[in-house]
């Protein structure tokens, strides 16, 4: 059994279980081409191929490496649907770890324009 969340654009993050094959979970969930992106020890796994779909793409999360307001180079934007799990040691996908939750709770849902997407910052907020 695979305790994992998922994130569809525009919704809230849902905590599923999943049985059998992991990738089966993976395809069924993203529909698309699978790619990985790890904010420590939580997987981000989302559909590479979201630019070659006909509709015009929706972000759900923003992973913001910088404290710019705006989205730069270095911050990561992901749009379609995402899965997020933890990995072992050997690479294996696991169900989310309490520290994978950890970071899963500090997500902030904000609006891009009218759209709602979550943010991630990926970075240490300095108090002043």
């Amino acid at each position: 059994m695979l305790n994992y969340a998922t994130l569809k654009p525009g919704e809230l993050i849902n905590f599923k279980e999943g049985v059998g094959s992991t990738y089966d979970l993976l395809k069924k969930e993203i529909q698309g081409t699978l790619a990985l992106t790890s904010i420590e020890e939580l997987d981000v796994w989302y559909d590479d191929g979201f630019l070659l779909k006909e509709e015009p793409p929706m972000p759900s999360l923003i992973i913001k490496n910088t404290p710019n307001p705006s989205i730069t180079d270095w911050d990561v934007v992901i749009c379609g649907n995402i899965m997020f799990a933890s990995s072992n040691e050997d690479g294996d996908t696991i169900s989310l770890t309490e520290e994978a939750t950890k970071i899963l709770s500090k997500f902030k849902l904000a609006l891009l324009g009218t759209n709602p997407v979550w943010v991630y910052h990926n970075y240490e907020v300095k108090q002043s």
